[in-house]
């Protein structure tokens, strides 16, 4: 795992370790395009689904250009997207040209989680 801007970057098949008194990650393929979001729902922390501006506001932090969070996001959205989360670790495929499938987690403000082919190698 390597940190950067708060963001906690973890390689493929590398476990995330979630802050002290999170609840479990949801696992498998899922809908949630974007990744998850930690939420308190009557009284009890959740993980719901991110948005695409929660998603934005992480890769961002990444210092990711524009360009390529776009395609990302296109991708995420025409469901051709086979990086997800299986047994607390990302996994699945990425373009041969990109990083592969790894997990962003940021224990920020609002914690988002997601796995992605986005960034740098």
């Amino acid at each position: 795992m390597q940190e950067i801007n708060g963001v906690r970057v973890y390689e493929s098949g590398e476990v995330i370790e979630l802050v002290k008194g999170q609840p479990p990650l949801p696992n498998g393929k899922s809908d949630a395009a974007f990744g998850y979001k930690l939420q308190e729902i009557d009284g009890v922390l959740r993980w719901t689904h991110a948005s695409q501006e929660d998603y934005k506001s992480v890769v961002l932090r990444l210092g990711t250009p524009i360009e390529e969070i776009e395609a990302d996001i296109q991708k995420r959205l025409s469901g051709r997207y086979d990086c997800y989360l299986s047994n607390n670790a990302c996994a699945g495929s990425c373009a041969p040209n990109l990083p592969g499938c790894r997990g962003m987690y940021y224990p920020g403000t609002t914690t988002i989680l997601f796995c992605g082919c986005i960034g740098s190698r």
